[in-house]
């Protein structure tokens, strides 16, 4: 408890945190005026809300990364380590620091979202139902923010260099991902057609949580959320033995 108590204290008392949530709610709030402003909103509105605040699930990422890279890049890892010297149970402890930190920031973006985009929908007539379709929706994206920040602090375990887990992470998710799809679109059809690779590849599964563009060829809801669970908790224990193993 008093590993995660620490974790939680680096996380509200320096500044970039803070600054990815206040970058993160102001994405939402544009998404928000954006898909309102366009009546681009379909008969799912809830979920197409939730997928304009999912657009700021890549700074849940970061926040992750930079949980465990920190120590790592200003030399206060070992000191953590000689507090805790299971250096797993660190490990956990960010972790869970990231899940929280990305729920966080998650229900931040909803807020700002809902600020923006509940009011106008009733001036325009249009007032948004809270059933059981906004909870789910509010759900998918509260997941999506904490699994990508796990993902992050997962990844930045196993690096433990600051820029090169944020470039590697940037690199798949951009770039590794798209080309896997094309080269398995060309391996078993054509492209611009679904191929059967990409949707269980891990930013394709984090994605599909929420859904959005090119949701039709994702996983989605619970086998989505199944799959990021997974990738998130294989991460997680490379990253452990990387933590365990190399010394910083």
């Amino acid at each position: 408890m008093k590993t995660l108590g620490a974790e939680a204290l680096k996380l509200r008392t320096t500044r970039v945190p803070l600054v990815l949530l206040l970058v993160g709610m102001l994405i939402s709030g544009i998404a928000a005026a954006a898909l309102v402003g366009s009546g681009s909103l379909d008969t799912d509105r809830a979920l197409g809300l939730a997928q304009g605040a999912s657009l700021a699930t890549t700074l849940a990422t970061v926040l992750g990364i930079l949980l465990v890279t920190n120590e790592y890049r200003h030399g206060t890892i070992m000191t953590t380590f000689l507090v805790e010297p299971r250096r797993a149970r660190v490990l956990l402890a960010k972790l869970a620091a990231a899940l929280v930190g990305g729920a966080v920031c998650g229900l931040a973006a909803l807020a700002t979202l809902a600020a923006v985009a509940l009011p106008w929908l009733a001036l325009r007539g249009e007032p948004l139902a809270l059933d059981g379709q906004a909870l789910e929706a509010v759900g998918r994206v509260v997941l999506a923010f904490a699994l990508s920040a796990a993902l992050g602090a997962a990844v930045g375990a196993i690096i433990q260099s600051q820029v090169g887990t944020i470039v590697a992470v940037f690199v798949w998710f951009l770039i590794v991902e798209s080309l896997i799809g094309i080269v398995a679109a060309l391996a078993f059809g054509s492209i611009g057609d679904p191929d059967p690779v990409s949707p269980y590849l891990p930013g394709t599964a984090l994605s599909g949580i929420v859904g959005g563009q090119g949701a039709e060829s994702m996983l989605r809801g619970g086998p989505a959320s199944l799959l990021a669970i997974t990738y998130v908790a294989v991460l997680s224990a490379l990253g452990a033995l990387a933590i365990v193993r190399r010394d910083p």
